[in-house]
């Protein structure tokens, strides 16, 4: 592990901004678990409000800002709390390939998510899964945007 990388403090500070941006959400926030995962390169969100980071995301010169890791936190817990896991299980079962499937609906989630949040005027790192990007209309479902993927 990088030597430089993060503490729990950084994630944090993000996770405070993440509350001032959408006080709304701070109760939720403040109830994800955060868990070092050093390598995985972003930060997703189990069922059960486990948070993973990869603590190389954050700061650094090719890390994240508070800003965008607290607008990545506010993606992450958008997951959480829509419960796209449960919503996406019977699609997932139902698939021939599940591991295609999984990136599929993920994708689809993320497009969800982003939409709305660009819209916003959330400042997310890099490229976000739009449902620009991939083609599609604006303002629809996980589970739209997955059909559409899927033909």
């Amino acid at each position: 592990m990088n030597a430089r990388a993060p503490s729990f403090e950084v994630f944090d500070a993000a996770r405070v901004r993440a509350s001032h941006l959408r006080p709304y959400f701070a109760r939720a926030l403040a109830a994800l678990c955060p868990v070092k995962l050093p390598g995985l390169g972003t930060m997703a969100v189990d069922m059960h409000g486990r948070v993973y980071w990869d603590p190389n995301m954050i700061g650094g010169s090719d890390g994240w800002t508070i800003e965008q890791t607290a607008w990545v936190l506010i993606h992450e817990l958008g997951h959480w709390i829509r419960e796209h896991h449960v919503r996406a299980t019977p699609l997932i079962a139902a698939a021939d390939c599940r591991a295609c499937a999984t990136h599929l609906a993920n994708h689809s989630e993320d497009a969800e998510l982003n939409d709305d949040l660009i819209a916003e005027g959330a400042k997310l790192p890099g490229t976000p899964v739009t449902p620009h990007l991939l083609g599609l209309e604006p303002n629809r479902t996980f589970e739209e945007y997955y059909a559409a993927l899927s033909k």
